[in-house]
């Protein structure tokens, strides 16, 4: 029953996934949120502070370590630690600051290093990056990119099948 509710109430979030860009369509509400994913991480007052996107990469101090979860030249996931983070802070700023947010159904479409089809591994490994930044569930999508106009979630749960044995 509470699960139900969760759900009912709960955002349906699209990430798009490029080398150089990451754009977060809330479904729900039709905001859009698109930056550079790279996440900054430096030592503020003996604890790490982690930022994000491309203001943070600016201003990043000499000895701060930048992060590109996305980049590498064989596959899109490189660093799934850092990619995990940064989908986080992604989804908290793009949820908004209310005292009670439901966990958001995440759709994951990679739109780059995808020629020949994912392998199971990296479907499994987008699937776990949606779920540990919070997604209560996700699908992977490949396909034409989506638009809040032409979104329909049960077509594509429909067109994809085996979106929850992943």
């Amino acid at each position: 029953m509470l699960k139900h509710l969760m759900n009912r109430f709960s955002r349906t979030l699209y990430v798009q996934i490029w080398p150089d860009n990451i754009q977060l369509l809330d479904l729900t509400s039709g905001d859009i949120f698109s930056d550079e994913p790279v996440l900054v991480v430096e030592q503020s007052n003996g604890k790490p502070l982690v930022t994000f996107g491309q203001a943070a990469r600016l201003r990043a101090k000499p000895d701060s370590q930048v992060l590109s979860p996305f980049t590498h030249p064989r596959t899109l996931l490189a660093d799934f630690a850092a990619a995990e983070k940064l989908l986080q802070l992604l989804v908290k700023r793009i949820s908004g600051k209310a005292w009670f947010t439901p966990p958001p159904f995440v759709i994951i479409h990679p739109m780059a290093k995808t020629e020949g089809g994912l392998t199971m591994i990296e479907a499994r490994a987008f699937r776990e990056l949606a779920l540990g930044a919070g997604a209560h569930d996700t699908l992977l999508y490949q396909g034409p990119p989506l638009s809040a106009e032409n979104f329909d979630l049960q077509a594509l749960k429909q067109t994809n099948p085996d979106w929850r044995k992943i």
